[in-house]
């Protein structure tokens, strides 16, 4: 969604096809991402729960950017935040020794104070919402963590004549983008839309 990508700079924006594994691992493109505060990656994941080693996110034209990639090839020093809004990403094998192995471990070496991860598949205008009410309140949260229970709060509670009247006012939707959520809305019987826990809790923050 649009407004999802206005949350950035449009010179740090990988589009589509300009989101290869190259443009993000080849050390001459990695001068954004090392300077960057929040990343933020809207696409496809998996967990493979026989070899966590093998968890990737899909990339344009199919390429798949895998946990060693992550681990070996990013650096993200300053990121405080970034979110993997994707189907199960935030999945992790947990060992005897207490251990875990999963994309967000990778990104934590790779530097991510934070990672807001799914936990399941989750539904696109759901994740979207929930991800910028994050965006838009946690300058004002102690925590990601804390500031992700609110965003889920709010969503879990919010009418649909309430998430448009919020897309319109305070994320300065355009009357399209207004338009294709409403269309969406309507395909959901209960109001609010988001009450049921399948919505709004397969996000989670893992880190500082």
């Amino acid at each position: 969604m649009e407004l999802l990508l206005r949350q950035f700079s449009p010179h740090q924006v990988l589009r589509r096809d300009q989101a290869t594994r190259a443009n993000l691992t080849e050390p001459h493109s990695q001068t954004f991402l090392e300077q960057s505060h929040a990343v933020h990656f809207g696409c496809h994941g998996e967990f493979d729960e026989a070899n966590p080693l093998n968890a990737y996110l899909k990339l344009a034209n199919g390429e798949k950017l895998t946990f060693l990639e992550i681990f070996n090839g990013l650096n993200i020093p300053l990121c405080r935040l970034l979110v993997l809004s994707a189907c199960k990403t935030g999945l992790v094998e947990t060992s005897h020794t207490d251990d875990y192995v999963g994309l967000s471990s990778a990104f934590f070496y790779a530097g991510a104070r934070t990672v807001v991860a799914s936990l399941w598949n989750v539904d696109e205008l759901a994740a979207t919402l929930v991800t910028l009410r994050l965006y838009q309140i946690l300058p004002d949260y102690p925590s990601v963590t804390v500031a992700l229970q609110a965003a889920q709060t709010w969503l879990r509670g919010l009418s649909s004549a309430e998430i448009l009247d919020w897309l319109k006012h305070e994320q300065k939707a355009t009357e399209e983008e207004v338009e294709e959520v409403e269309d969406r809305l309507s395909l959901f019987d209960d109001n609010p839309p988001f009450a049921n826990a399948y919505y709004w809790s397969a996000f989670t923050a893992i880190g500082n």
